[in-house]
């Protein structure tokens, strides 16, 4: 049973979320927005942790912000945002091992209904003109109101960019899929709806990585059910061909297929991320210092490498890419060797959820910047809070 003021806070945090990520400037925005989710945290903390590990968590939440608008970095923005995120990250993960029963169910709900309200909208919005024109006065967009119609910015649904609007999408073609409370005919129309959103997003790197990702968890049951695994084949790229087959006629914006916006200009970003890896190979040339040394340096007006990996050898050497690396598969495999173990389909649902989320990540961040865009990388830590808090309780609960 879903608790009725837990799911009000969740919903709240979200709305509240968005609008500041839109609206407010950036140092107010990660301020603001991280201090309510770390406000939440230590709420869920009070109710489940004991009092001693309490005051702990309550007084690392109090000092480790301060001390993040006290020590300097290269690029005084990214690195609000570095220590920040992390800090956040970290706490979020602890928490959630204490916390299954609240949250769990929780976000689950609100994923789906948010995700079938961004599919909803981004099909609206991509194929109708006046809709597009209502768009621009009531939602922001990246092209600040300015109406173009030539800008793929009106792919973006209700959020400010398309990358933002293709991962709620995301995350709502997954958990709709692999919730155990949703019926064959809910899976099928949400996944499809969704999958029309994701594609009129023209993010194509969002659309393969799910696909991906998708078929990887379905696979890795230990008897695949392979009569499922073509559905969902069949559910995810017949909107694609029909995409690319009525492309031309009846929905230009999709003419992102043929695009090579995808990789146009980033090779040399990924260059850039090389030579800088190589400068400092063991250690790296520090946090937030790609930023930095690209724009401020070769003035490339590239905030990020779009690739995770990259980006972590330059700023973080090889022994910094290593830990990275450690962690996130360490996350991954414990969720895999518990998803195969389990039987309980509550539970199995949730870890199916967070492998395939966990997954979506992981390959998206070859394009994308899953640890440098804070909405990524906070969908990130929920998926992994997930699984461990499924790992947790059945560790438990074998004893």
């Amino acid at each position: 049973m879903l608790k009725t003021n837990m799911y009000c806070i969740t919903i709240v945090i979200y709305l509240c979320s968005f609008y500041m990520y839109s609206y407010i400037g950036a140092i107010p925005r990660a301020v603001i927005t991280m201090g309510m989710l770390l406000s939440t945290l230590l709420v869920i903390a009070q109710r489940k942790l004991k009092p001693n590990k309490q005051f702990l968590l309550i007084t690392l939440g109090t000092i480790v912000p301060l001390l993040t608008f006290v020590i300097r970095n290269y690029d005084i923005q990214n690195g609000y945002y570095g220590r920040f995120l992390c800090f956040t990250t970290a706490v979020f993960l602890i928490v959630s091992l204490y916390a299954y029963d609240d949250w769990i169910p929780i976000c689950v709900y609100s994923y789906k209904w948010i995700g079938s309200l961004f599919a909803i909208f981004t099909i609206i919005n991509g194929v109708a003109p006046v809709a597009r024109v209502m768009a621009s006065k009531f939602f922001r967009t990246a092209g600040d109101l300015f109406l173009d119609t030539s800008s793929r910015v009106y792919n973006a649904g209700i959020a400010i960019t398309v990358a933002t609007n293709a991962l709620y999408l995301v995350v709502g073609i997954i958990t709709i899929l692999f919730s155990y409370r949703s019926n064959i005919i809910t899976k099928l129309m949400g996944v499809s709806i969704g999958t029309v959103a994701l594609l009129l997003t023209g993010k194509r790197g969002q659309f393969l990585a799910c696909v991906i990702a998708i078929l990887g968890t379905l696979i890795i049951k230990a008897k695949p059910n392979i009569k499922r695994i073509m559905w969902v084949l069949v559910i995810l790229l017949v909107p694609l061909y029909i995409a690319i087959i009525f492309s031309c006629d009846l929905i230009p914006d999709v003419s992102f297929i043929f695009d090579n916006d995808a990789t146009s200009g980033r090779t040399a970003l990924y260059y850039r991320a090389i030579e800088l890896f190589m400068q400092n190979p063991l250690w790296g040339n520090g946090w937030a210092s790609y930023r930095y040394l690209s724009n401020m340096v070769y003035l490339n007006n590239y905030y990020e490498v779009h690739n995770v990996y990259l980006q972590l050898l330059a700023e973080t050497g090889v022994i910094g890419f290593l830990i990275f690396i450690t962690i996130f598969s360490k996350i991954l495999w414990t969720c895999v060797n518990t998803y195969h173990k389990i039987h309980d389909d509550g539970m199995s649902s949730f870890l199916a959820i967070s492998i395939a989320g966990q997954s979506f990540m992981l390959i998206y961040s070859l394009t994308g910047n899953v640890l440098y865009d804070q909405l990524y990388l906070i969908a990130y830590a929920v998926f992994c809070a997930m699984g461990l808090a499924c790992c947790h309780k059945y560790s438990l609960s074998s004893k």
